[in-house]
């Protein structure tokens, strides 16, 4: 990891000062996988990734004068200044295509993914490719034909559900630039359909997950300095949904405020609402209300919690009059 970073910012600030004349699409953030992936990989497992590969690339073992020199063009370059950034192949070390068109990696795994298999080659293909690719067509069918032909197949990402099964990690932009704790125990993971207690409290429960937590955390400090204590609750999935959880603490509270990333028709907050309606009926101090987002987006550097989230409000009073 170390070296994908400093390879990263030797040559970004070599183009930086002109020193070196060439095209560069980082790779800043990406280094954790592309370790972890080049330990688990075997020298005869075959790597597709992009042109944004610098990580990729290193991780499969390819020495940094041979990505340097065919970045610049030199007959040192893995592929003798041929191909260029976008174009990188060693296939001596298993790296077999680096694409430039988004989505166009996936296909081309599953063709060597499948010689392996007819071969009966024990191999893997691994693909790398960022969010945008899974929005064009090949990777759809990629994916369908590599579940379908049962191929030795896989596609690391940000996160992933240890499960046999295919995983969607749905990622929410704005939690991409904090910063916090990173587990480093190859063995962590977070329990599905486990709620997490974020904070106790006695007046009022706040509820959400992903980035809303923040929020909620935030909301609960200044809560604090008017005097009312609030318990936050992370939900940390949905499918499945901790409902224990939200109900012993909502139950000890009788008032909840849930904050989801969606507006308030068909969002998950009112599910959990719902839920919530049913089992304390009676016992919230408060019939239940909501105050949905804004459908439109202010400009990013005036966005607040309150142009992208819902709020459902069970156990509280407004005051008068209702907040907009």
């Amino acid at each position: 990891m170390v070296l994908m970073k400093t390879a990263d910012d030797r040559l970004s600030g070599g183009i930086g000062t002109g020193e070196f004349l060439c095209v560069y699409w980082p790779s800043r953030g990406q280094e954790a996988i592309a370790a972890a992936t080049g330990i688990a990989l075997r020298p005869d497992d075959q790597l597709v990734t992009t042109y944004r590969g610098l990580h990729d690339l290193i991780g499969k073992g390819v020495p940094l004068e041979e990505i340097y020199g065919e970045m610049m063009g030199r007959t040192v370059g893995a592929s003798r200044g041929k191909g260029g950034t976008k174009h990188i192949a060693k296939p001596q070390l298993g790296v077999m295509f680096s694409t430039g068109i988004v989505g166009a990696g996936p296909p081309v795994a599953v063709g060597l993914a499948l010689a392996a298999k007819r071969k009966q080659l024990d191999r893997v293909t691994v693909v790398s490719f960022g969010d945008g690719a899974t929005n064009t067509g090949s990777f759809h069918e990629a994916a369908n034909m590599a579940a379908l032909w049962d191929l030795p197949m896989a596609c690391p990402r940000n996160s992933a559900i240890f499960d046999e099964d295919p995983c969607l990690f749905v990622e929410t932009i704005r939690l991409q630039s904090r910063k916090g704790p990173v587990p480093v125990n190859p063995g962590f993971s977070i329990p599905l359909g486990l709620a997490d207690l974020k904070r106790p409290g006695t007046d009022v429960t706040l509820i959400g997950y992903g980035r809303s937590v923040h929020d909620a955390l935030a909301a609960a400090d200044t809560l604090a300095e008017q005097g009312v204590s609030a318990e936050v609750v992370d939900l940390r999935t949905l499918v499945p949904l901790d409902v224990e959880a939200v109900i012993e603490s909502v139950r000890r509270t009788r008032r909840a405020v849930i904050v989801h990333d969606a507006v308030q028709f068909a969002g998950p907050g009112a599910e959990v609402a719902a839920i919530l309606s049913a089992e304390l009926f009676g016992e919230l101090a408060a019939p239940s209300r909501s105050s949905p987002a804004h459908l439109g987006r202010g400009p990013r550097e005036t966005e607040s919690a309150w142009l992208t989230s819902s709020f459902v409000f069970l156990g509280c009073r407004w005051p008068s009059p209702r907040p907009s």
